[in-house]
Formats: structure tokens, C-alpha cells, sequence
């Protein structure tokens, strides 16, 4: 349960960095799998690091903002509750 702005943002951040690096992840995995080269893999991600990177940070950003606001509700619904 979070109970604090600070703990709703930090855990938002980790949510953003996280969600990020597994779409990076997925990225990487599937044109692996798909040519069956892992360094033809490498060097797609290396040619398109800027498209990929800008729709990684995308996605990152993304979910860090709905777990932001779904913090945010928490907070405030726990609050409500105990007043």
C-alpha cells in the first residue's frame, strides 16, 4: 500500500524504467528469434537505436504515468477511508 507522494513517484520511476527495458528486451528477443542470428539482431538494434530507444522511452513513460495516477488514487482513496 503506498502512503506517500514520494513512494507513489519513486515506484512510478521504476515502473517507467522497467516496462522500458523489457519492451527493449522483446525487441531484441524477437528479431533474434526471427533471423536466427543473434548479431544481426545486434546490429538492427544498433542501426535503429534512435526509433527504437525513442519508443522504449514512449512505452516507459506510458506506464509510468498511469502507475503514477493509479498511485495518486490509491493515496487518495486510503486517505479518504480514514478520515
Amino acid at each position: 500500500m503506498l502512503t506517500s507522494n514520494a513512494a507513489v513517484i519513486r515506484r512510478s520511476v521504476l515502473v517507467g524504467l522497467v516496462a522500458a527495458l523489457v519492451l527493449l528486451a522483446f525487441y531484441f528477443l524477437l528479431v533474434g528469434l526471427t533471423s536466427r542470428s543473434w548479431e544481426h539482431s545486434l546490429e538492427l538494434l544498433i542501426q535503429d537505436r534512435y526509433y527504437v530507444t525513442a519508443i522504449a522511452a514512449g512505452f516507459g513513460v506510458q506506464l509510468g504515468l498511469f502507475s503514477y495516477v493509479f498511485g495518486k488514487m490509491e493515496v487518495q482513496k486510503t486517505a479518504t477511508k480514514n478520515t
